[in-house]
């Protein structure tokens, strides 16, 4: 998690952060996201769960494939907060 975008000061702030998600993703079961890309709480990804994007997103070749997506979104945040 890029803790000065996602505004995480200390160790404390980034386990409320995770609380918040994970409180979110109990009541839906699953965490709001995007192909891995938790909208709402910049910086936090995921990646090798079930149906992430595809049917093979928890297996090797799909984790891959679902990790590079976010890979590349993380660099677009950096070039676009580097500017």
């Amino acid at each position: 998690m890029d803790r000065a975008l996602a505004g995480i000061q200390t160790s404390r702030d980034a386990v409320r952060k995770l609380d918040e998600v994970a409180s979110t993703a109990k009541s839906s079961s699953w965490p709001d996201q995007y192909r891995g890309v938790v909208g709402s709480e910049p910086g936090l990804y995921f990646v090798g769960l079930e149906h992430l994007y595809a049917a093979v997103s928890d297996i090797l070749p799909g984790v891959g494939r679902d990790a590079g997506y976010v890979a590349r979104h993380i660099a677009s945040r950096a070039y676009d907060t580097a500017r």
